[in-house]
């Protein structure tokens, strides 16, 4: 039984890092856009500022209503939701001409990736590990840091192809690779038969007791 429940633990964190890799990446190319978005728009440093305000205060906002939707509908339908619409964010986000479009695609890019990010993730995590929780969260963790490493590739994207195409194909991945991963989140290991740990399951009299 324990080998079973960490056979089916493994790969929810394992996707967990996954997921998180593309949101985070996300943000760290966020920053690199905005040189590019000025020059092309000649846009000033204050309105820039203010669509990241604006995520950053989205995440604040959306954090108790995306707690109630994890606890309603499980973390793996809010990765999915978020992943579609950070994916076409990134998708619209490639077309913007003015300011009105940018700070709504770029608001778009922030829910989705918070539906689809940290906290979802967590919630999936923690239900299948107690002795090695934490263990398993910072495993999860990486995702975040690993998307930092990806910046270089980006950068020579935005040198060669522009933002724009960079953005697109961004935005293709995420609604490819992400969501399909996003599938793969199993909650809570109780629908499955099983405990966190593999522990063994507490005696059920409706389940356990003979006819």
């Amino acid at each position: 039984m324990v080998e079973l429940a960490e056979a089916l633990g493994a790969p929810v964190v394992d996707n967990g890092w996954r997921t998180n890799f593309p949101t985070t990446h996300d943000l760290e190319c966020s920053f690199l856009r905005a040189t590019l978005l000025r020059e092309e728009f000649g846009w000033s440093k204050t309105m820039l500022s203010a669509a990241f305000s604006m995520a950053r205060a989205e995440s604040g906002i959306l954090g108790p209503i995306q707690g109630w939707l994890t606890d309603r509908f499980g973390p793996r339908a809010l990765i999915r939701v978020g992943m579609v619409i950070f994916g076409a964010g990134l998708l619209l986000f490639s077309r913007i001409d003015g300011p009105v479009g940018f700070f709504l695609t770029f608001f778009m890019m922030a829910v989705g990736t918070s539906l689809g990010g940290y906290l979802p993730i967590s919630v999936a995590i923690v239900t299948w590990f107690r002795r090695r929780r934490a263990q398993a969260l910072s495993i999860s963790g990486m995702g975040m840091a690993v998307g930092g490493l990806l910046t270089p590739i980006v950068v020579a994207s935005l040198s060669r192809f522009g933002w724009r195409w960079t953005a697109f194909a961004s935005g293709i991945l995420v609604l490819v690779i992400a969501l399909p991963l996003a599938q793969l989140m199993r909650h809570p290991p109780e629908r499955y038969g099983l405990v966190p740990d593999g522990e063994p399951r507490p005696f059920d009299p409706s389940i356990d007791s003979g006819p």
